[in-house]
Order: structure tokens, then sequence, then C-alpha cells
């Protein structure tokens, strides 16, 4: 199941989270890669849903 999940995130470029780990609390994430296509850092965004 985690492998078809991290499949989908590399197709989307991203992933949202809606409520799991906090009711009420909504995050997105995405990948920063560096010039040789390695995911060098994540950006990700927290709020309220």
């Amino acid at each position: 199941a985690y492998a078809v999940l991290l499949e989908g995130i590399r197709a989307r470029g991203l992933h949202a989270i809606h409520g799991l780990l906090m009711p009420g609390v909504e995050a997105l994430s995405a990948p920063v890669f560096d010039a040789r296509g390695r995911v060098a850092a994540v950006l990700t965004v927290v709020g309220p849903a």
C-alpha cells in the first residue's frame, strides 16, 4: 500500500493530507529537485481545513 501511495505522489508531484493527523488541519507538500533531478528539499504548507 505504501509503494502505491509513493507512486501516486511521484506522478502528481505533490501530496495533500486532509485532517489525517489532526482533525481540521490540512497540509500540502511538494518536492524541490536539484539540477540532477534528486530531491533536495520539500515544501509544505499547513493550514486550517
